[in-house]
C-alpha cells in the first residue's frame, strides 16, 4: 500500500492512496477407502484452490475553513477506483485404486470445475458540512458510482444523503443546568444500495 498527502494551502489537503490485497487459499481433503462419505465407500479426494486480488486507488481533496469564531465549513471531493478478481479451481476424485495414496490420479471417477470473475467500479463522491456556533450542524454527501455489474441498461447510480442536528444543551437555559452534559437532536435521510455480485 502507498499513500501520499500534500497541503498546497493551509485550508486544503490532497491525498492519494493506492493499494492491493492478494491472497490464495489451497485446500485438500480426503476420505479413506471404507469411509462413509460415499455410498460405495470407495474413498474420495478433493482439491480446491482460490485466488483473490483487489486493486484500489483513491484521490481525495479536502477543504476546511473557519470563517469566523462561529462559522465553520468543510468540503471533500473524492474519486475511487476498484477492481476485484476471483479465480477458483475444484477437483474431486472417487473410487480410489490404491489405499492411502491420496492423489487424484489414484481415482477413476473424477469431477472438475473452474470459476473466474472480475468486477470493476469507479466512483466520484463528496461530503459537505457546515456548523454554526457549535450548535447547529448541517451536512450532505453523495456518491455517483459506476460498476461493471450494474447491467447494460444503467451503468451508474447516484446515492445522496442529507443530515442536520442541533445541540440543545448549548441553549443558555440548559447550559446552566450542571446535571445536563449533552442533549442533541439529529435527523438524516440517505439512499444506499449494494453493488451486485459478478454474474
Amino acid at each position: 500500500n502507498f499513500a501520499l498527502t500534500y497541503d498546497p494551502l493551509d485550508w486544503l489537503k490532497l491525498t492519494y492512496r493506492v493499494g492491493t490485497d492478494v491472497y490464495s487459499d489451497q485446500r485438500k481433503g480426503y476420505f479413506a477407502i471404507g469411509s462413509n462419505n460415499t455410498s460405495d465407500r470407495t474413498g474420495e479426494i478433493t482439491e480446491n484452490t482460490l485466488l483473490h486480488q483487489e486493486l484500489y486507488a483513491d484521490l481525495i481533496a479536502t477543504a476546511s475553513k473557519q470563517f469566523n469564531d462561529k462559522m465553520f465549513g468543510s468540503l471533500t471531493f473524492g474519486n475511487n477506483m476498484n477492481q476485484i478478481m476471483n479465480q477458483g479451481t475444484y477437483g474431486r476424485g472417487r473410487n480410489m485404486a490404491i489405499p492411502n495414496f491420496y492423489n487424484l490420479s489414484n481415482t477413476s471417477d473424477r469431477y472438475a470445475d473452474e470459476s473466474s470473475s472480475r468486477r470493476r467500479s469507479a466512483a466520484f463522491y463528496y461530503d459537505a458540512n457546515f456548523s454554526y456556533n457549535n450548535m447547529y450542524f448541517i451536512g450532505t454527501s453523495g456518491r455517483y458510482e459506476y460498476s461493471s455489474t450494474f447491467g447494460p441498461n444503467q451503468r451508474a447510480f447516484f446515492f445522496p444523503s442529507v443530515n442536520g442536528s442541533v445541540v440543545l444543551s448549548e441553549i443558555p437555559a440548559l447550559k446552566e443546568m450542571k446535571h445536563i452534559s449533552l442533549v442533541k437532536v439529529r435527523a438524516a435521510v440517505a439512499q444506499s444500495a449494494n453493488t451486485p455480485a459478478p454474474y
